[in-house]
């Protein structure tokens, strides 16, 4: 009767210690909304991505919005962000649809990608204008 006792204390043991390393913290993520224009005209197509940056320590998954008419929105089509320091990277096209291979069109910056760091607040929404000429790469 006592090995049973101490084969279940053991399994259960086991079992807790086994399902407490599935537990995760819930992530705070936020929503980000805002413009992109390039040479003052808004980006008629595209995604805008929202990596957190690690050389200044920030971790965790990244975001991302498509950008329609020059308007963004993680909470209508995306992911939204979680805070921090962040590399920022668009891709920008002019909406024409010619074929299946290139649904967005014809990118905007001859194959180059936007690409800035930005610190977001922790813990709040953000509203962000970007005029894509500053920094193309």
């Amino acid at each position: 009767m006592m090995q049973k006792s101490y084969s279940l204390l053991a399994a259960t043991l086991f079992a807790s210690l086994l399902f407490s390393g599935c537990q995760h913290e819930e992530v705070s993520r936020h929503r980000i909304t805002g413009t992109v224009t390039y040479h003052g005209t808004p980006v008629p197509a595209g995604a805008i991505f929202f990596e957190p940056d690690a050389s200044q320590g920030n971790s965790g998954a990244p975001s991302y919005a498509q950008i329609k008419d020059g308007k963004f929105d993680t909470a209508a089509d995306g992911l939204g962000f979680i805070g921090g320091p962040h590399l920022v990277t668009i891709e920008a096209f002019d909406g024409k649809v010619t074929n299946g291979y290139a649904p967005q069109g014809a990118p905007l910056t001859k194959g180059k990608n936007y690409l800035k760091k930005f610190d977001f607040p922790q813990g709040d929404d953000v509203e962000l204008h970007i005029e894509m000429t500053e920094v193309v790469k």
